[in-house]
């Protein structure tokens, strides 16, 4: 099924059918792995359901007269509406002109944050958290769906949002930046510390000329103290 469908998108056979396409499936009774337009059938990607709640609140409402199978699952996980919705709002990004979909756990990841931000604690703050990431894991997607999540999220909210992606190095911090830009985000990088310090500060909102979700990517050593302290809201 997959290498039908790969074999489908290309030039001599109905490219065309395509071109709407956000996510394809390929699926028997007991497997199924999806991919968006264009995937390689080597990166085509299992489901594998973290919200178990919400996956049998669903097979629930659609089967109602045998037992549910791998394939029921993947269905309900993938394409209720309001999953489906979601994941093509914010989990489809190009990669310089490549369609990329998300992983099941880049998906739930972003769920965690979501919660998490929404979880003040007694003080009112809110909480942070960590993800742990190995090589060549998607950590800069992670960080793009991220963006494109808590972007909306808060302009809902009338407030503002920014967002700083911070390495260890010179040469992450160059990687970094060519990896978000060929993924269509506006990266900035703050060439002192007293730059970085006055954006921190900063709480003006700003609009950039395209529309596009914003970044910064910065080197940690530009937090280093000194005796200047950042004033945000006149505190």
């Amino acid at each position: 099924a997959i290498s039908q469908m790969v074999r489908n998108q290309q030039t001599e056979y109905i490219p065309q059918l395509f071109q709407f396409v956000q996510i394809v499936f390929a699926t028997n009774k007991n497997m199924a792995k999806y991919a968006t337009v264009g995937t390689r059938d080597k990166f085509w990607s299992v489901w594998k359901e973290e919200d178990k709640d919400f996956q049998e609140q669903e097979l629930t409402r659609h089967i109602t007269d045998r037992i549910p199978t791998e394939q029921d699952r993947s269905i309900v996980s993938l394409f209720s509406v309001s999953r489906v919705m979601e994941l093509m709002r914010y989990f489809i990004l190009y990669d310089a002109h490549v369609k990329k979909i998300c992983r099941h756990q880049q998906y739930f990841a972003i769920q965690e944050i979501m919660k998490t931000i929404q979880q003040p604690d007694e003080k009112g703050n809110r909480q942070s958290g960590v993800i742990w990431h190995t090589q060549g894991s998607g950590k800069t997607a992670l960080a793009y769906y991220s963006v494109k999540s808590l972007t909306d999220y808060f302009a809902k909210k009338n407030t503002i949002a920014k967002f700083y992606f911070i390495v260890d190095r010179i040469d992450l911090m160059e990687q970094a930046t060519d990896e978000f830009a060929a993924r269509g985000l506006i990266v900035r990088n703050a060439k002192s510390r007293d730059e970085l310090m006055n954006d921190i500060g900063n709480t003006a909102i700003t609009e950039n000329s395209d529309g596009k979700l914003e970044i910064m990517v910065v080197n940690i050593q530009k937090f280093k103290e000194d005796k200047k302290k950042v004033k945000i809201d006149g505190n």
